[in-house]
């Protein structure tokens, strides 16, 4: 999954192609990648080590249960999040990704906070990493906005796309300062603020 995601995957297309064999994952398919992100309130956010065993054994108990749900659903664990890749030919189902999360929410203890996050269409290898940096996206918009919804695909978005890659950005500070600098100026001493 590694070398799927990297920006080398070009270049390793042949090995890439011999592991995925190995977990019956025709990477030459048309796929969606979608991660899964849980936050337990059960384990302090200072401990990092047991933070780490309670999202493994989370995720180790999701797979099983993905796999009883999904046969065509490919799942691995990365970079601290699970990993879903689902082909593309077996997504009739416009809600398929609502139903799945509430299938997923149904099996977590009531203290676990669940989110799912669905990047594009990959149609080709190269095309793995974009769709794990849109679900990347739409994790980082669930989780740091008022976007209020615990399952999300990047096309719908929308604004909230926009808006938050634009928090990102030392461009969109320079921005700020130089369109509505004074209005911020201007509110700081008065009791209407004109800036938010």
């Amino acid at each position: 999954v590694g070398a799927l995601l990297s920006s080398k995957a070009r270049d390793e297309m042949d090995q890439i192609i011999d592991y995925a064999s190995y977990f019956n994952f025709d990477i030459n398919q048309y796929h969606t990648v979608a991660i899964v992100d849980v936050h337990s309130q059960e384990v302090n956010h200072q401990d990092l080590i047991n933070q780490r065993i309670q999202r493994n054994k989370l995720f180790n108990e999701m797979v099983y249960h993905l796999n009883s749900y999904d046969k065509q659903l490919i799942s691995a664990i990365f970079k601290g999040k699970l990993l879903l890749f689902k082909p593309q030919e077996s997504l009739s189902d416009n809600n398929y990704w609502e139903k799945l999360y509430d299938y997923l929410q149904k099996h977590q203890p009531e203290q676990v906070n669940l989110w799912l996050a669905v990047g594009s269409s990959v149609k080709h290898i190269v095309d793995y990493r974009d769709s794990y940096k849109k679900a990347q996206h739409v994790l980082n918009v669930m989780q740091n906005t008022a976007y209020g919804k615990q399952v999300a695909s990047f096309s719908e978005l929308g604004s909230y796309s926009l808006l938050n890659t634009l928090t990102q950005s030392n461009d969109s500070k320079l921005f700020v300062k130089s369109q509505i600098g004074d209005i911020w100026s201007f509110s700081k001493d008065q009791s209407l603020d004109l800036f938010q």
